[in-house]
């Protein structure tokens, strides 16, 4: 992130904003971005249990490609199978 200026995080921001969209679109997953005290997390909102990908203040200031980190921490929530359908829960299921 260095020599970002605030115009360029926010343009970052908003364009993470728009590929959680398509996200949304591709897989169905609810994604959440919030600026939190640990820096930047995504939220999956209906998973059957929270899923969580965090960029630290650290990461973000560090970072020379904040769209690209953005973009993996979206995905990286947004791809997680729910408990519901992997395999072990329909395992689980005949099993009962």
């Amino acid at each position: 992130m260095t020599y970002l200026t605030q115009e360029h995080f926010a343009q970052s921001l908003q364009a993470a904003w728009i590929y959680a969209q398509e996200e949304r679109e591709r897989t169905g997953a609810i994604i959440e971005l919030r600026l939190t005290t640990l820096g930047l997390t995504a939220f999956n909102t209906n998973a059957i249990c929270t899923r969580i990908a965090t960029v630290s203040w650290g990461e973000l200031a560090r970072s020379e490609d904040l769209p690209r980190l953005f973009a993996k921490m979206i995905r990286q929530v947004s791809d997680q199978q729910d408990a519901a359908t992997s395999p072990f829960a329909s395992m689980e299921k005949l099993a009962a």
